[in-house]
């Protein structure tokens, strides 16, 4: 978890834990509880009674967007001319 100053909505500096690895901004981070979101507010003894409580049902905590991969070509793509094996 990493302490850092990050902009708030109006562009305003505030103090915010960082709390997940795959983050924006590049912060240090790894909530090996899963009970905590990505932005926390400054207080440690809230982030720690989040810690401590109760684990939410993984379809409610974990994410996945599938990757929009390109459709699959007609054939084989054609060679631009034929191999020349180092000749």
């Amino acid at each position: 978890i990493t302490m850092a100053e990050l902009p708030d909505a109006a562009g305003k500096s505030a103090r915010a834990f960082v709390c997940q690895t795959l983050n924006p901004w590049g912060f240090p981070a790894k909530d090996r509880s899963g009970r905590l979101d990505m932005i926390e507010a400054p207080h440690l003894g809230r982030l720690m009674e989040k810690v401590h409580g109760p684990v939410q049902p993984a379809p409610l905590r974990l994410t996945y967007t599938p990757l929009a991969l390109p459709a699959p070509s007609a054939g084989p793509a054609a060679p631009d001319s034929a191999p020349s094996h180092g000749n």
